[in-house]
């Protein structure tokens, strides 16, 4: 925060830092590390490719898998998919508008195309770092769609804030 808590500010140091204890820990060679970004790794960002995204520069995911990306995690006993999705303002805007989501019709369509994908798993996880009170959609019907429960496969929408509160595989970490 800027002194007059309208300015929102990245350090470089702290992503320097995550992605140095990320690698003294091999904690990715243990399990899969899921990287979501949120409004405060957006913070005036121009745009994704730009040389200040510093969660494209530092983070394990990088944005490579996309805006919405699925991680499917098979076990002996079922397959679990996870959906993540980046609803972070592009370009990324300062406080206080920060604190919402957009989820356009490419990603609207990218969401439910990995949620039809992944019908057949024993359950689907969709994370966000936005609550669904907080994203702009512009088709909300198909958002609301995926979201309910379907024949054999319930798909719930999990927000950063409240993912200490779930009981995740061992396999997995969410950050």
């Amino acid at each position: 925060k800027g002194s007059n808590y309208f300015v929102g500010v990245q350090y470089e140091t702290e992503w320097k830092s995550y992605a140095d204890v990320l690698a003294e820990t091999r904690v990715t060679e243990k399990v899969k590390w899921i990287d979501m970004r949120g409004n405060h790794d957006a913070f005036d960002v121009p745009h994704l490719a730009h040389r200040e995204n510093y969660f494209r520069k530092y983070s394990v995911e990088k944005g490579e898998g996309g805006r919405v990306f699925r991680y499917d995690h098979r076990t002996a006993f079922g397959w679990y998919a996870f959906i993540v999705l980046d609803a972070a303002p592009d370009p990324g805007l300062k406080r206080p508008f920060n604190f919402f989501g957009v989820l356009d019709r490419e990603m609207t369509s990218d969401l439910v195309k990995s949620s039809r994908e992944s019908a057949k798993a024993n359950m689907t996880f969709i994370l966000a770092h936005y609550t669904t009170s907080t994203i702009r959609m512009v088709d909300s019907a198909s958002v609301r769609s995926v979201l309910r429960c379907r024949e054999a496969n319930a798909s719930r929408l999990y927000a950063k804030a409240l993912l200490s509160e779930i009981p995740l595989l061992p396999c997995v970490v969410i950050c």
